[in-house]
């Protein structure tokens, strides 16, 4: 029986090569790069090397980029002294009245054709960050819970949802929602993205506690909820 370090690869003669006899540019570019996250996070254990290569800025930038593309986009700022923040039912509105931006989905063919592809191909990616503590939380979605003509009209919505668990700290013992409404406009354009969070009946919580619980939401686990997948842990 031969033995080898646990960090290593096996020739087709039987022979183990070690990984560090791979030349560090393979490692940066070819294999590092491909890793997610935890598995990035994990690999920094295995070695003073590897923990070296891993904690590259740029590799963890990149890596962030393709998990959660909003973050290349400007920065949309909340205003906390608007009439809809200030509600006593928090509606968070991503977008201004006046601002859109196109579908990048062409509008062709049946409208039960076009609803199926706009369900298979519009995912939502939209961070939630405190500027003052830095936190934030992930209430991106894969795929709409729904996608729904409105008002019998040119109007589409799609519906996406993330399910955070309850939690006694912030008075919430039971699992509540944030409920995120897309809502495409003539001419096919985003014309509304707002948010609020709601209990599992779909009854909206008040300010206060909305805004307790997303607060407390910034860097805890959650789960998806999404059509044709369940529910899964995050």
């Amino acid at each position: 029986m031969t033995s080898c370090s646990s960090i290593s690869s096996t020739s087709g003669k039987g022979r183990c090569t070690s990984v560090f006899a791979i030349h560090r540019d393979i490692l940066k570019t070819h294999i590092l790069i491909r890793l997610d996250g935890p598995t990035l996070n994990s690999t920094t254990c295995a070695s003073t090397l590897l923990y070296a290569l891993c904690m590259e800025q740029k590799l963890w930038k990149n890596m962030c980029d393709s998990t959660w593309s909003s973050i290349n986009d400007p920065l949309e700022i909340t205003e906390t002294v608007t009439s809809a923040f200030l509600a006593p039912q928090l509606c968070i509105d991503l977008l201004d009245r006046k601002e859109t931006m196109p579908v990048p989905v062409k509008f062709e063919g049946e409208n039960h054709n076009f609803l199926n592809l706009l369900e298979e191909s519009m995912s939502l990616s939209w961070i939630l960050i405190d500027p003052i503590r830095k936190p934030a939380a992930n209430l991106s979605s894969l795929s709409p819970l729904s996608v729904r003509r409105y008002s019998m009209g040119e109007d589409v919505q799609l519906l996406y949802v993330t399910v955070l668990p309850g939690d006694s700290q912030v008075g919430a013992t039971d699992p509540v929602q944030c409920r995120i409404v897309v809502t495409c406009g003539g001419e096919m354009h985003v014309r509304e993205v707002n948010m609020q969070v709601q209990d599992m009946d779909g009854v909206n919580l008040s300010r206060e506690d909305s805004l307790v619980i997303l607060q407390w939401a910034m860097g805890c686990e959650r789960r998806k909820l999404e059509k044709g997948r369940g529910q899964r842990e995050v």
